[in-house]
């Protein structure tokens, strides 16, 4: 994502066309910061996240970590860039405490199309080559990489545009990500090897916009396209079947086999819901919550003609029926 709010919904950060970060306080509308990267120009930032480190283990210039009592956290922001270094960005320091980039220096060649971040598994980021990263931000270094890229027909690389890693509570140690390329798609990360368990649909758009929810032990994901005028929501979440099999199933680390890709599944589901837009999506948010009659869905969309469509609607079974939302908002100057 090149915008997004923080995590308290305090702040909002975009980067602009000229690869400058910049935090407004969305309380008073006012620009509270504005970082210049080096070499802004010829190796801009390309996405960004907003993430939670822990101050006693922040890495400052000299090298040495800061001596902090308790387990406090500070709000700092991720800035993926185009020459695949990752800059953690201290919104409390206003500047960047510290650079994630591989050793052998391989990652450098490939842009960071994507990140994400979560307080249980922490960093994952994706490059222009589909290979995924998780990042340990205590030694700033690799814990695992995989290889997420389904060629097509041509042998060309599919880049990878979003990831979204999904939370469950199965008794497993595996992680789950969905990928968005030429279609949505759900890994399974366990080890070292990179195993899709499920495609969800097609989406031809070069960008792709996702969000999740969760509620007790379900998860949703809604996903859109900036190219087309329809949001996607499906229920992903993880169920005993798609954990790594214990006896007598392919559990053993395999270098060799993260290295080549991974054809798809042959069933491919339908969207539990498609809601229906006036304009592409430019920006989404949503959340889920319990209530007598049920599990009610809030669904906000911003449009690319500043158009905000709020979609407010019980979850009672899938339909097939486009849903219209349930409140428009736009903007006019008198």
């Amino acid at each position: 994502a090149e915008t997004a709010f923080s995590e308290d919904g305090k702040y909002f950060s975009a980067i602009s066309q000229d690869g400058r970060l910049r935090i407004w306080d969305t309380e008073t509308n006012v620009l509270k910061q504005e970082y210049t990267p080096d070499l802004h120009l010829t190796s801009p930032p390309s996405c960004l996240q907003w993430i939670s480190v822990a101050q006693s283990v922040t890495p400052q210039k000299d090298g040495r970590r800061k001596s902090v009592s308790g387990d406090q956290e500070i709000q700092c922001i991720a800035l993926g860039t185009t020459s695949g270094k990752i800059l953690i960005y201290s919104v409390a320091q206003a500047k960047v405490e510290t650079v994630l980039e591989e050793k052998n220096n391989e990652i450098n060649r490939n842009c960071i199309t994507a990140l994400d971040w979560s307080k249980k598994y922490g960093l994952y980021s994706c490059n222009k080559e589909s290979l995924v990263y998780e990042w340990n931000l205590q030694s700033t270094t690799v814990r695992n990489k995989y290889n997420v890229n389904i060629e097509n027909k041509n042998k060309q690389v599919c880049s990878v545009s979003a990831i979204k890693i999904i939370p469950h509570n199965q008794n497993s140690p595996a992680r789950f990500l969905v990928t968005a390329s030429t279609q949505i798609r759900i890994w399974r990360l366990h080890g070292e090897d990179a195993d899709l368990v499920k495609c969800l649909g097609h989406n031809a758009a070069p960008k792709a916009l996702l969000a999740l929810a969760g509620l007790n032990n379900s998860c949703w994901l809604v996903e859109g396209s900036q190219n087309e005028r329809l949001l996607s929501f499906w229920d992903v979440t993880i169920t005993g079947e798609l954990l790594p099999q214990v006896n007598g199933g392919d559990t053993t680390p395999n270098r060799k086999k993260r290295k080549k890709s991974t054809s798809a599944p042959i069933t491919i589901p339908t969207p539990v819901y498609n809601f229906v837009l006036e304009d592409a999506p430019k920006q989404l948010d949503v959340a889920v919550s319990s209530e007598e009659n049920g599990t009610r869905l809030c669904l906000a969309a911003v449009t690319r003609s500043g158009v905000v469509h709020y979609y407010g609607h019980m979850l009672n079974g899938a339909s097939s029926k486009p849903i219209k939302p349930s409140v428009s908002l736009q903007v006019t100057s008198p």
